[in-house]
């Protein structure tokens, strides 16, 4: 499977979005931008933080909110994407600590779901 369908197949329109203007998102201040995945699923972690990396950005990972919480206080993101149904502290649970918090208010969040219907 070509890189183009996977990160098709894995981000959708997230990516084309990010994809459409990396070179103006990629860096900001001639820095490389980071990029924090918090998903329970490593698959999930591996296939995504490498369609990233492939694109340029630095990319960090980890299982669980409060992993990430931990990884937020001593590192900065410029973006953030969660899965929305994690075991414990859920990603909707990381976006009401993360928005609380003066120094990571502003952090852009994506939230990600493998649902597909209401009923899930």
């Amino acid at each position: 499977m070509s890189v183009l369908k996977l990160d098709a197949l894995v981000l959708g329109p997230a990516f084309k979005a990010i994809s459409a203007s990396k070179n103006q998102l990629k860096y900001r201040w001639g820095v490389m931008l980071s990029v924090l995945i918090v998903d329970d699923d490593k698959d999930f972690l591996r296939i995504v933080s490498k369609v990233l990396e492939t694109q340029g950005f630095s990319v960090t990972t980890c299982k669980d909110a409060l992993t990430a919480l931990e990884k937020m206080q001593r590192e900065t993101y410029d973006l953030v994407l969660s899965d929305a149904n994690m075991p414990g502290a859920s990603g909707y649970d990381l976006v009401k600590t993360i928005r609380k918090t003066e120094h990571m208010k502003d952090i852009p969040v994506a939230l990600l779901t493998a649902r597909r219907n209401k009923e899930d």
